[in-house]
């Protein structure tokens, strides 16, 4: 009687390195399109060598670990384990791949915690940590899994990965914490956990910002998050590299119920920043009139001029918002005043071509004869006849 072939995979002999690239380039297709049976099916085929298989990098240098955890395949993440598989293994560079409907991006030295944690796949990561995945361990720009899970806002994975001796003080490449992460993108429950586990409140990032000035500054829905750090004694006058404000900040993107918890907690209506700009300055450089009006009634300057001379209304007329320049001026804003270089508001909204702001300047009796240093009267800037048409009435 004839004797059966021997598989490959039963035989002894090692497969060549072709071979077991092959199988490792079919079995991370399989989970990827979740082929659950198959992927058992590759790995018991293929025993003697599985640990070898499941340790390669595919041609894109995706590994089976990282995509099954990517993909909250538990069974498949214990199947690969259970090779004997280090767990622990890092990505040797950037990966992107399609993952279904999504295409993601797996970071150069991310392990499969990484990936579990970044998709809030919990029983997953629970899995890794139970076969001794390292919940520090850290990719190529020293984010944990922690900074993943925080960041995507996944607070059962956060919690578990605090509960197995994440350190929740990790500063990343850049020097965000995960707390910076978390309350930049508005992620309420992230932020408490981390808070009550020991997180650091008030440290800064590589600008010099703490996490409440990264969700101050945000435009996301982080107004609750935000108010909770202030209330939980957040620094309202910490200042970043630039001497920036969290009350700056607010009044710059126009976020009133913000300015309303600051100003609430003590902060100073007219701090300045290293270049002397104020928040009214802020305010008005975007053309927040009710931003504007707020601040004036809680005591903020519309005449008060940072370094180069410039006031609120100098700004609003250089960015030709018009609006905010007549609220400016209903409020007492020196439509005349002048600035170190000599420039009144309507030189700079002449320089800039803003018609409209030049119109109601113009209309607020703005002096068409004052000369800057340079002896010239706001006309000889002007660049179209409708400018000319205003200047010369």
């Amino acid at each position: 009687m004839a004797q059966k072939p021997v598989k490959p995979s039963d035989s002894l002999e090692r497969p060549s390195l072709e071979a077991l690239q092959k199988v490792n380039e079919d079995f991370i297709e399989a989970v990827v399109m979740e082929k659950d049976q198959k992927c058992t099916r590759i790995l018991r085929d293929n025993v003697l060598w599985a640990k070898e298989i499941c340790e390669m990098e595919n041609k894109f240098g995706l590994r089976p670990l990282h995509a099954a955890a990517a993909k909250g395949i538990t069974s498949i993440v214990e199947a690969i384990v259970n090779t004997g598989a280090d767990v622990n293994l890092r990505l040797t560079k950037n990966v992107k791949k399609r993952l279904g409907e999504r295409v993601d991006v797996f970071p150069a030295g991310c392990s499969a915690l990484h990936q579990a944690c970044k998709f809030g796949h919990l029983d997953s990561a629970k899995l890794l940590v139970s076969k001794g995945a390292d919940v520090n361990i850290v990719d190529e720009e020293n984010k944990s899994p922690i900074h993943e899970a925080a960041w995507q806002g996944h607070a059962n994975v956060v919690q578990l990965l605090v509960d197995n001796g994440a350190n929740v003080n990790l500063q990343d490449k850049y020097l965000q914490s995960p707390l910076h992460k978390a309350s930049e993108n508005g992620r309420t429950d992230c932020s408490r956990i981390l808070l009550d586990s020991g997180a650091d409140i008030d440290a800064v990032n590589n600008f010099g910002r703490s996490s409440m000035q990264e969700c101050a500054q945000s435009y996301l829905d982080t107004t609750p998050v935000f108010t909770m750090l202030v209330e939980r004694g957040a620094k309202v006058e910490h200042r970043d590299q630039k001497g920036t404000t969290a009350l700056h900040f607010v009044a710059r993107h126009g976020q009133k119920q913000r300015a309303e918890v600051l100003l609430k907690h003590g902060a100073d209506v007219n701090v300045r920043k290293n270049s002397g700009k104020t928040p009214m300055h802020e305010a008005a450089r975007s053309g927040h009139s009710s931003m504007i009006r707020y601040l004036h009634n809680n005591g903020g300057d519309v005449n008060i001029q940072d370094h180069p001379g410039w006031s609120p209304l100098h700004l609003a007329a250089q960015e030709g918002n018009t609006q905010a320049a007549e609220v400016l001026i209903e409020l007492g804003a020196n439509v005349n005043a002048v600035d170190a270089s000599g420039y009144t508001p309507l030189h700079l909204a002449v320089q800039k071509n803003k018609v409209g702001t030049t119109k109601l300047l113009v209309g607020k009796g703005a002096d068409l004869t004052i000369k800057d240093k340079e002896e010239n009267v706001p006309k000889y800037y002007a660049k179209s006849d409708d400018l000319l048409k205003i200047l010369n009435k």
